[in-house]
């Protein structure tokens, strides 16, 4: 399902309203105040030494702005780009590839670990999607996931998908650039490339999808691929586990395997057979994008790849 990337601009036309404005509130939990600090270190009399080499960056209680919690500390000639700037800067570019039809209804859902550290902002487009049939039972609509923290200088893009039956969520590809300030706003390098980069991993992988929702596969090699990424007897049980629950819907293929891979990377709150621990260090959203990794991962091995072509 290619998309023209090509956007043409009409005379007199009535632009279509930012489908992003409704996101970018200070209610999102990535769109936090931040600022600068200057640090330093207490000397054995109790002085403070500053330093000019390096500076820190702070997440600011809009409440109270004389209180403040350290999220990175950063050489001093690191120039910060705050979220909303970033991200206001990837959705203009998918406003310019992306066409209007596709880019209605787009959802936005926003993450953060570390207190702000890393945020994790996912676009769902439920308008450009792809049916697979087989034993999927479900249309696949295009995702995007951006990753971006305050101190790193790189811009994460994974392209992707999500099962709209079951909200499992798939990293098909990443796609990431630096980024910098300019004296006229922030500037990425190659975000068009990156956007129309996505888009072609999304409509490449549908030809996979389709063989694997139209493969069987016998219990016997399923569970030995379960047993190569295993990382614990613990874990495989669970896989197992599930992959017993998905087979009751969708039977066993291929398609099935994945999807019992893609909900253990997309359900870990409590009470889920996948539960995330929880480390008391704000970082479930880290976790939880850190599994989707190693989903990628997996499918990528040549193990996964000699169970699909059997």
């Amino acid at each position: 399902m290619p998309l023209d990337s090509t956007v043409v601009a009409f005379p007199n036309q009535t632009p279509e309203p930012n489908p992003f404005a409704k996101y970018d509130t200070p209610s999102s939990p990535i769109m936090f105040p931040v600022s600068e600090r200057k640090i330093g270190w207490q000397m054995k009399d109790g002085t403070f030494m500053p330093t000019d080499t390096h500076k820190a960056i702070v997440r600011v209680d809009p409440r109270n702005t004389d209180r403040a919690h350290v999220i990175n500390v950063v050489n001093r000639t690191y120039k910060m780009i705050h979220n909303r700037e970033l991200f206001n800067t990837i959705q203009n570019a998918m406003i310019e590839r992306i066409p209007p039809d596709k880019l209605s209804g787009v959802e936005v859902l926003d993450r953060v670990s570390e207190f702000g550290k890393t945020c994790y902002r996912e676009y769902i487009f439920p308008n450009i999607r792809c049916t697979i049939g087989g034993s999927a039972k479900s249309d696949i609509g295009f995702r995007v996931l951006a990753q971006n923290g305050y101190g790193g200088s790189a811009l994460r893009l994974y392209a992707g998908a999500i099962e709209f039956w079951c909200t499992n969520g798939m990293i098909r590809g990443l796609h990431h650039s630096t980024y910098r300030r300019h004296t006229s706003g922030c500037h990425v390098a190659g975000l068009d490339k990156l956007i129309d980069g996505a888009l072609r991993t999304f409509t490449d992988a549908e030809r996979d999808w389709f063989d694997w929702a139209h493969t069987p596969v016998s219990n016997y090699r399923t569970l030995e691929f379960f047993k190569q990424i295993a990382k614990s007897p613990a874990f495989l049980d669970k896989l197992q586990e599930h992959y017993v629950r998905e087979c009751e819907h969708r039977g066993q293929t291929i398609w099935t395997v994945y999807s019992t891979l893609t909900y253990y990377a997309s359900h870990g709150g409590k009470g889920e057979v996948f539960a995330a621990r929880d480390d008391g260090n704000d970082n479930h959203a880290t976790i939880m994008h850190n599994r989707e990794i190693d989903v990628a991962r997996w499918v990528e091995s040549d193990k996964f790849k000699e169970l699909a072509e059997a």
